[in-house]
């Protein structure tokens, strides 16, 4: 067998961690067989997803935060507007929020939809609705979902609390769960049609798949001048298409965009 070369990796000079080491699996004929089967039952769930991409090379986050916006609202509400576009309301939304701030934390909900977004949305599908009613609005929506934000963020989300009683319902005292976890308002609210993410750095490939069979992968990245976002979709559900959504999510960065800066070239 050709023997692989290690590429050398170069510590940092302030790090304490110990030096890396390549790993080296050994895999028997049986492991082997399985990575197989796993690569052949991926591939068949990967080819019933269409995947779809927006590149909004107009506007970016040096753009946003001159108007004093929020970037990561910006996107959020666009998600929700572009939606609305399609269906004519607003979906069950999930977006990640860490947690890291506590003890082996990792994230919580940030339900983004809200009484406060759909009237938003409302505005801006309506004809005749001024700019400066539409611009209240947005702001209106946009600090609710800085809120939910910052609450989730600290602790003060609900999902969690909600899971981890659940589990704790189910190992430690068995039987039926209680009466909220089997409402259809609860199980409504579970539905998350826009399940959203955002994802650091600069180079962006890939995605992830949507949560449920009529809803939509949104992985984004907010760039400096421009806005990045991949959308996903199972192609055999016709209630939902990526390209369709890609295209009113556009249109929505333009639209909200026009509000923002007409408001405020209305200031000068």
């Amino acid at each position: 067998k050709t023997k692989r070369t290690v590429p050398t990796i170069r510590p940092l000079t302030f790090s304490s961690l110990p030096f890396p080491r390549s790993l080296v699996w050994h895999l028997t004929p049986a492991h082997a067989d399985i990575l197989a089967q796993a690569r052949i039952e991926h591939m068949q769930v990967a080819d019933t997803r269409e995947y779809s991409f927006v590149n909004f090379i107009d506007w970016g986050v040096s753009e946003i935060k001159r108007l004093k916006a929020s970037p990561d609202s910006f996107m959020q509400l666009a998600l929700q507007l572009a939606f609305y576009k399609l269906y004519n309301k607003i979906p069950p939304t999930y977006e990640s929020a860490h947690t890291r701030f506590f003890l082996h934390g990792r994230t919580e909900c940030v339900r983004t939809q809200s009484q406060e977004v759909l009237d938003f949305c409302k505005a801006m599908e309506t004809p005749g609705v001024p700019l400066g009613t539409k611009y209240l609005l947005y702001r209106v929506a946009e600090k609710n979902h800085l809120n939910y934000m910052g609450d989730a963020v600290e602790g003060r989300g609900c999902d969690r609390h909600l899971l981890g009683l659940k589990m704790i319902h189910q190992l430690e005292i068995g039987g039926s769960l209680p009466p909220i976890y089997t409402d259809k308002a609860f199980a409504l609210g579970q539905h998350h049609r826009l399940s959203t993410s955002s994802v650091p750095g600069t180079t962006f490939f890939g995605g992830f798949g949507n949560a449920v069979p009529d809803g939509y992968g949104c992985c984004y990245i907010n760039k400096n001048h421009r806005l990045d976002i991949s959308v996903v979709v199972d192609k055999t559900n016709t209630d939902v298409n990526s390209k369709n959504f890609c295209n009113a999510l556009a249109q929505s960065f333009k639209d909200i965009r026009h509000v923002l800066m007409q408001e405020e070239l209305s200031k000068l």
